[in-house]
């Protein structure tokens, strides 16, 4: 997948440069329809904020592309803030009418997810080959 920009990609930097040990890229998926957030490292109190706030940020050009998908295949922890923002996400999304969709979960993400008993709330997306 190419990067929908360098902005974008910049922001994501600054977004997270209160806690490195996340990663967040942008980009778009043609074979998909959707705007994909790539997350990796440690989704918790202190990457969350940056996350929600960067991926707020996107919705326009998510709303362009016909969706968002976050792909959460690099992620090695999540905590319970880390849940409640993707759960703020899909509120977001659907208060919008935009379609929105996990992608990749670990099984420490689906773990969390399914003790907070979120994981019956997200559609899970399949990215093609192409997009992985």
């Amino acid at each position: 997948m190419a990067p929908v920009s360098s902005k974008m990609l910049a922001s994501a930097d600054e977004h997270n440069s209160r806690n490195p040990s996340v990663t967040v890229s942008l980009c778009y998926s043609a074979s998909c329809q959707a705007l994909v957030i790539s997350v990796s490292g440690e989704l918790d109190t202190g990457s969350a904020p940056g996350l929600l706030e960067f991926a707020k940020s996107a919705i326009p050009e998510a709303k362009e592309c016909g969706g968002l998908v976050v792909d959460l295949k690099g992620v090695n922890y999540i905590s319970s803030m880390g849940a409640g923002t993707l759960t703020v996400l899909l509120a977001e999304t659907h208060r919008m009418a935009l379609p929105f969709s996990l992608s990749r979960v670990p099984p420490c993400v689906a773990s969390v997810l399914g003790v907070l008993g979120f994981m019956d709330f997200f559609s899970i997306a399949d990215l093609p080959e192409a997009d992985r």
